[in-house]
């Protein structure tokens, strides 16, 4: 069953086949069938064609994002319990293979969605009711969550948020739902200024 997880990263470098029109496509899926995880591709944009390079095996990887420069893939495993995690891994465009960085564990339950500014990366925890920072280190690995971003008081149980998804917009993150955005000292030795949360949805 194939999941939401399907980016782009740009054009094939020059010498490759000489097809400016192509780009290396990358689709996450669910595993809970016969699916390995990520699968990368040649697509051609001319053509609509698309030739099968490499996969990555994650569980879930349902949703995933390249850095700016497509040198990094950071992709989630949408699990329901404390597998739940967030992965980085080295993507070479020209051939298409991944290659595991490190795995880290978001602390909310089915990661859905996972964006990046190039300093941190954060995912969206559906059935958690949270959201994630992780601060990216410099050799494209992900340092661990140091930042939570949680349903506030007026939330009930029985009334929990699900984020969907969240945007960077300098020290603030855009949600869907309104949670509160501190640091989490249990999670890192040094926390860094918190973010604020800006309410930016209806649900």
């Amino acid at each position: 069953m194939l999941g939401l997880g399907l980016t782009a990263c740009g054009s094939s470098p020059k010498g490759t086949n000489g097809d400016q029109d192509e780009l290396a496509m990358l689709i996450g899926t669910y595993t809970n069938g016969s699916s390995k995880g990520i699968y990368t591709f040649r697509f051609n944009q001319e053509t609509g064609t698309a030739v099968p390079l490499s996969s990555a095996a994650l569980p879930n990887p349902s949703y995933l994002v390249p850095s700016e420069d497509g040198e990094f893939v950071y992709a989630v495993s949408e699990m329901n319990d404390s597998t739940a995690a967030l992965s980085s891994l080295a993507f070479d465009r020209e051939t298409g293979e991944l290659r595991l960085l490190n795995t880290v564990p978001t602390f909310g339950a089915d990661p859905c969605y996972v964006a990046t500014n190039g300093r941190e990366v954060l995912t969206a925890n559906y059935s958690g009711g949270t959201m994630s920072v992780f601060p990216l280190q410099k050799d494209g690995t992900l340092a661990p969550a140091d930042t939570l971003c949680h349903r506030s008081r007026r939330h009930t149980a029985s009334h929990s948020p699900h984020p969907l998804h969240g945007l960077f917009t300098g020290r603030k993150i855009h949600l869907c739902h309104r949670l509160q955005c501190r640091p989490h000292p249990a999670l890192c030795d040094a926390p860094r200024r918190p973010y604020s949360s800006c309410f930016s949805g209806s649900r």
